[in-house]
């Protein structure tokens, strides 16, 4: 198994750690699986198919947003009286945060026992990851009551293990951008149809507001036709709301997850739903993590182009509020993604650009990698640097060598906790 991959398996119960280690080592395969009379399907069948015993299912697609409009759901809905089951990933820390049982985090001690009875049954199948993880959850789902199941596509929709629930109440397409082309197609257009294949016949379907309106609305009226499902266009929630989540495009992804419980909640309540968009919380998101002397450490998992448009006008917006703020950005990427679109996204904001290392399970790509791969000018090169998350850190908050900063770390939620490690190890001075 990869170091990288390792990580994600690290555990603060062995027994745990060890039955993720060999998770992490599964069958490995092309996106051009089925679904249906596949390993996948025999093992959900021996687990005496808990996808169709699931409480009432919202399906959530996209490219970004997803676990903000989640978040933002499950807060609403919690405020109305609602129970939920979420299932989301990748985690930060642990793996126990990709599965929330009836409002709480899977236990150890239930999460455990699920590991070994799924375990037990797949000897003879070759199922991946993400498919025994998603058959974990569901028979938990199906084994706790709740009200709803919030549920998060891994990559795409159509093919996604998630995919095989065969009746939500509701689907949600969040902001469609470039990203995992080698698996969902090389324009806009495919990825767009790829993540339209949550939509179900006869079941309404909420869309996020578009970068790419035009383009991406034509696959998803398309298809909402074909299907005879009613599509709904979601509006950014007014200014007047204060959200939980920081960051002007929480907006339109609290205004999706308000659209999408205004269809299902016959008992919606505005003032309810204001508290929930208030109370609202997903850790890693334009999240501020440690602040002292005016300098602060900012986290965002934006992995793409798209995300990092959003990121540099939240720049924008800082430094107009304060024009003698430092913005220093911190950057790792998978060796996957557009790593020159999403630097020159961020460049013409930020004081300085440092690449580290991320340790990606799949596409892990060092800092130098990173530099190196871009072919950068001379004048790039003045502004962007190699470094570490705790060399940068130090240099701010231990060696004074910048007032009034704000890092902005960002490319992957993998950078996340080597950010909190040096976070830690900050207070603990």
């Amino acid at each position: 198994m990869s170091t990288a991959s390792y990580q994600d398996a690290v555990h603060s119960d062995p027994e745990i750690e060890d039955l993720l280690r060999r998770i992490y080592q599964l069958h490995v395969k092309d996106m051009d699986f089925r679904l249906h009379g596949s390993a996948y399907e025999q093992l959900l069948h021996r687990l005496g198919d808990p996808h169709l015993r699931l409480p009432k299912v919202i399906h959530v697609a996209g490219t970004n947003g997803k676990g903000s409009v989640i978040a933002f759901a499950a807060s609403v809905l919690q405020e109305h009286g609602y129970s939920c089951h979420i299932y989301t990933s990748p985690h930060l820390i642990d793996f126990n945060e990709r599965i929330i049982v009836s409002g709480s985090r899977v236990s150890d001690e239930v999460l455990k026992a699920a590991l070994k009875k799924v375990w037990g049954e797949i000897s003879d199948l070759s199922v991946t990851f993400f498919e025994f993880t998603t058959a974990l959850a569901f028979m938990l789902f199906a084994e706790h009551d709740a009200d709803y199941v919030l549920l998060e596509t891994g990559c795409g929709g159509r093919l996604d293990s998630t995919n095989i629930v065969p009746d939500p109440i509701l689907t949600i397409i969040t902001s469609i951008g470039y990203d995992h082309m080698h698996i969902l197609g090389d324009t806009i257009e495919k990825i767009a149809s790829e993540k339209a294949g949550i939509m179900k016949r006869g079941v309404p379907c909420v869309v996020s507001p578009q970068i790419y309106a035009d383009k991406v609305f034509s696959v998803f009226k398309q298809k909402s036709q074909e299907l005879n499902a009613k599509m709904v266009e979601a509006q950014a929630a007014p200014d007047d709301m204060t959200l939980g989540l920081s960051g002007g495009h929480q907006r339109e992804n609290a205004g999706t997850a308000l659209k999408a419980l205004e269809l299902i909640l016959d008992n919606f309540d505005f003032s309810k739903a204001r508290k929930g968009l208030e109370k609202a919380f997903w850790p890693g998101r334009l999240d501020c993590l440690y602040e002292s002397n005016g300098n602060e450490v900012w986290f965002d998992a934006a992995h793409n182009a798209e995300g990092a448009s959003v990121l540099a006008r939240e720049c924008q917006v800082w430094r107009s509020n304060d024009p003698e703020m430092h913005v220093i950005a911190v950057v790792g990427l998978a060796a996957s993604k557009a790593a020159k679109a999403y630097v020159a996204e961020l460049l013409g904001s930020v004081d300085h650009i440092y690449f580290v290392d991320n340790h990606h399970p799949h596409a892990p790509q060092t800092a130098a990698a990173l530099y190196e791969s871009l072919g950068l000018s001379e004048q790039e090169k003045a502004r962007i640097s190699v470094s570490k998350i705790e060399t940068v850190i130090n240099d701010i908050f231990v060696n004074n060598t910048t007032e009034n900063a704000r890092l902005l770390c960002c490319g992957s939620l993998y950078l996340y906790k080597p950010v909190i490690d040096a976070v830690d190890e900050l207070r603990r001075r």
